[in-house]
């Protein structure tokens, strides 16, 4: 197994995570990025294979800053996946299909950043239903859109980034579907920021001219197919508890859902840092000192939507401050640091403040999520149905660690990363209770799938020292 060491290493190359490199990497550390893509720039910053960033500004703007980096002499080692951190900040990663590496660092940068937040529906699970997250790197990525007759639909404004990719992609749109009905009061919103003016013209220009049907107040009530997805049926959403008053079915072989995001906090959780719980930035997140990035655990910072979503301009800020921060604690200085971090705290009000204006007007009502029943599967790695969990309720299993140790909800690949907040916030809205009150999925090791030889190799190591 090879070793580095490092002064620095950032788990993450989204925004906040090349922000907090090249702050560290100028104020003297040795710093390292490892991320478990196969280039830089994480799910906003985004580089093809296909040389598509000439076409597209936002991957453009990525391929800048990485440059950036690659010129400033900062190590980064891609398709790396973090499966262990041991004591000492002995940090384990597999590279590839077989490759191993340990990087031994003075101190961590947290950005693994947030994904798609999905509420479960009957028909989830057929081919050509996917986050819309995963529909956007598949057309940014590959060139092309991920289907013929594309429906997205969900709730926030990742909608119309999303069906601007697809569009500029040459993708047929056959309708954009919004749980809410604030547009008054987004364009309200919007134009108390003119800072944000200009981004949002080139986010809608494209969607507005390409005429795709746009229905606002309809949330999913079922997918339907055979063998892959044929049709997608919608609700009317009412502001009373009576539900539905009016249903729409439209044809699609791709449906696109997100219901927003939430932080990956499993690096952050398995270090046993502090965290705080708040629905405007997507559920659990890492508390973080806003100066500094630091964690409540020595010689941890995080940064970006990991300490909660809002935002990229907000994650590289966030990014910028925690680079500052850990290369102070680390007693890698240069002047004018002090003056720096003020005027990043203060563009930080700023862009926070629009992030939980957007958080508020997007929030998922109750009459917003889609109805299931008890056969719908909630965990696919361990084949929980919903049935399954209100069984356990009734049976005791009153927390998400006991639905666990009584269905094995969680128990599977991810760890609970997708049905752990979908089971605490469908049994919050089931029984009129605080979603904050379940808990979390506390992760163990190995964060990833890994071989039985990877795992011994780097157990035997740290017994050996």
């Amino acid at each position: 197994m090879n070793v580095l060491n490092a002064d620095v290493l950032v788990i993450g190359s989204g925004p906040s995570g090349l922000a907090a490199a090249v702050e560290a990497h100028q104020n003297g550390a040795n710093t390292v990025i490892v991320d478990s893509f196969s280039k830089a720039g994480g799910q906003y910053w985004m580089q093809s294979n296909h040389g598509l960033e000439k076409n597209d500004r936002q991957m453009q703007e990525g391929a800048n800053f990485i440059t950036n980096c690659e010129n400033l002499g900062i190590k980064t080692i891609t398709d790396a996946e973090v499966w262990g951190i041991l004591p000492g900040f002995r940090v384990f990663i597999q590279q590839g299909l077989g490759g191993s590496i340990e990087i031994a660092a003075s101190a961590l940068v947290i950005c693994t950043g947030a994904h798609d937040f999905v509420m479960p529906f009957s028909g989830w699970t057929l081919p050509g239903v996917m986050t819309a997250g995963a529909g956007q790197r598949y057309a940014k990525m590959q060139g092309k859109p991920p289907g013929d007759k594309i429906v997205l639909a969900g709730s926030g404004v990742f909608l119309w980034a999303v069906a601007t990719t697809i569009v500029k992609a040459g993708g047929k749109l056959e309708a954009m579907v919004e749980s809410s009905t604030n547009k008054f009061r987004l364009l309200s919103l919007i134009g108390r920021y003119p800072s944000r003016w200009t981004e949002t013209r080139r986010l809608l220009s494209p969607v507005l001219r390409s005429g795709v049907q746009r229905l606002s107040g309809y949330c999913i009530d079922n997918a339907q197919g055979e063998d892959r997805i044929e049709s997608v049926k919608l609700r009317q959403v009412s502001n009373s508890d009576r539900g539905a008053s009016q249903e729409l079915e439209i044809e699609t072989d791709c449906l696109l859902v997100s219901h927003g995001f939430r932080p990956i906090t499993e690096m952050t959780a398995l270090l046993r840092c502090e965290h705080l719980f708040d629905l405007k930035k997507g559920g659990w997140y890492c508390k973080t000192d806003t100066e500094t990035g630091a964690t409540s655990i020595d010689n941890v910072y995080a940064a970006g939507e990991v300490t909660g979503v809002t935002g990229v301009q907000s994650a590289m800020i966030e990014g910028a401050l925690a680079g500052l921060g850990v290369s102070e604690k680390l007693g890698f200085t240069r002047n004018g640091i002090k003056r720096k971090r003020a005027r990043l705290i203060k563009r930080q009000l700023q862009t926070v403040k629009f992030a939980d204006g957007l958080a508020e007007l997007f929030k998922l009502s109750k009459n917003s999520i889609p109805n299931i029943d008890t056969n719908t599967l909630v965990c696919r790695c361990e084949n929980v149905l919903w049935g399954d969990v209100l069984k356990s309720w009734n049976d005791g299993a009153q927390n998400l660690q006991a639905v666990k140790y009584w269905t094995r909800l969680g128990m599977g690949r991810c760890q609970g990363r997708i049905c752990g907040v979908v089971v605490s916030r469908l049994l919050a809205n089931q029984f009129g209770l605080d979603p904050r009150s379940f808990g979390f999925n506390h992760p163990r090791l190995p964060l990833r799938p890994v071989s039985v030889n990877i795992v011994h190799d780097a157990f035997a190591q740290k017994s050996c020292r």
